[in-house]
């Protein structure tokens, strides 16, 4: 009785208490000659994990209880009553239905991942329908945590109509958002002024309708840094309003590119390739997207169409989307004329083939109005490269 008291009274919790007891139990019969004094007892409970509170060595005694003790099989141990503890009745209905219950994701603070919120969020399901790519969206995590929270009647269709309102296609609703989710955190009075901002530059309505749709981020500029954008390119380039307007709603994304990689562009083309001031204005216009490309790409075609080709900065500039494409592209067809004894790209003389002619086009077709054989043929010529 007293080892059990003892063994009871320093088991760590009622749990260990109960199963210390039930071991006491089935072993003790055969132990009981055993002198089990309390100031000789072992230095703590082999139950307990708390080897802290008695700093005793255990004698010979204590030895023989402990071996005896361990012997004991834990399967002979009787643990329902410590595995199902009982419940009061007025609680039983609740701890059955506990499986039934339904746990849906709380709503972070911030998210970086959405998708384990679509099921359960109505404003989600709805841009994902609309084509919303929400592992884009959710790159920008106080985006994604803001859209989150937000209510698809009272804080998202109020955008969806603004944007419908200003010309979106209900195909490119997805698009647009997906380029910029946080439009929905910009005020839509600021929003309208840009809308205006825009008219009142004499841009018509379907321009500005493409503007948005094609730059999104448009409208996340203020009219300070769209006015910058627009007067830069009119005073670099020395354009006129139309010609401003025609640049812009050509290409779009000149309104929110980087200004200083757009001058960095000029300053190699008017430097390493020998460009004048007018050419550069009339390569703006033919060809805008060049302006937004990487200055080392583009030399390296230049480079390669005047030292390899043998052509002209002057003929250049009649197709300047040459400038844009991809070096092996152009590498592949020009050495594949050049094979065929086809490569003549002089418009003076017979059998000319334009730079156009070229590069555009899929390899079939290639082959077919350009090289004048078959893609098979073209095909071993690649793998000899």
């Amino acid at each position: 009785n007293q080892v059990m008291a003892w063994c009871l009274q320093r088991a760590g919790s009622s749990t260990c208490r109960l199963y210390v007891k039930e071991l006491l139990v089935s072993a003790l019969p055969s132990v009981t000659k055993i002198n089990s004094k309390r100031n000789s007892l072992p230095k703590c409970c082999i139950f307990c994990t708390d080897h802290t509170s008695v700093t005793k060595e255990p004698t010979e005694q204590h030895t023989l209880l402990d071996n005896r003790l361990q012997e004991v099989k834990i399967s002979h141990v009787k643990t329902d009553n410590v595995l199902k503890p009982k419940i009061d009745e007025k609680f039983a209905s609740l701890y059955e239905g506990i499986n039934e219950i339904h746990i849906t994701p709380a709503l972070p603070s911030r998210s970086f991942n959405l998708a384990p919120y679509v099921n359960e969020s109505e404003t989600l399901r709805c841009l994902v329908d609309l084509g919303v790519d929400l592992s884009k969206v959710e790159k920008n995590p106080d985006v994604a945590s803001y859209i989150l929270k937000m209510d698809l009647q009272k804080d998202v269709k109020p955008y969806l109509l603004f944007l419908r309102t200003v010309g979106i296609p209900d195909d490119q609703l997805g698009q647009f958002i997906t380029k910029n989710p946080g439009i929905f955190q910009q005020d839509l009075d600021h929003l309208q002024v840009r809308i205006n901002y825009l008219a009142s530059k004499k841009f018509s309505i379907d321009a500005v309708s493409r503007i948005i749709t094609k730059a999104p981020d448009v409208l996340s500029m203020t009219t300070k840094d769209l006015d910058k954008q627009l007067g830069y390119y009119q005073k670099e380039f020395k354009l006129t309003g139309d010609q401003v307007r025609y640049v812009i709603t050509r290409y779009p994304k000149l309104t929110t590119a980087n200004l200083t990689s757009v001058q960095h562009m000029k300053f190699n083309l008017k430097e390493f390739m020998g460009y004048r001031e007018l050419e550069l204005k009339q390569l703006l216009l033919d060809c805008p997207r060049l302006y937004l490309r990487g200055s080392r790409a583009v030399k390296e075609r230049f480079a390669y169409l005047y030292n390899n080709m043998k052509i002209s900065a002057d003929s250049i500039t009649t197709w300047p989307n040459i400038l844009s494409t991809r070096t092996n592209i152009i590498r592949q067809r020009h050495l594949f004329l050049k094979h065929l004894k086809r490569d003549q790209f002089d418009p003076k003389k017979p059998n000319f083939v334009s730079l156009k002619a070229m590069v555009t086009g899929t390899d079939v077709e290639f082959c077919q109005s350009v090289a004048k054989v078959t893609i098979s043929e073209y095909n071993n010529f690649l793998k000899m490269l």
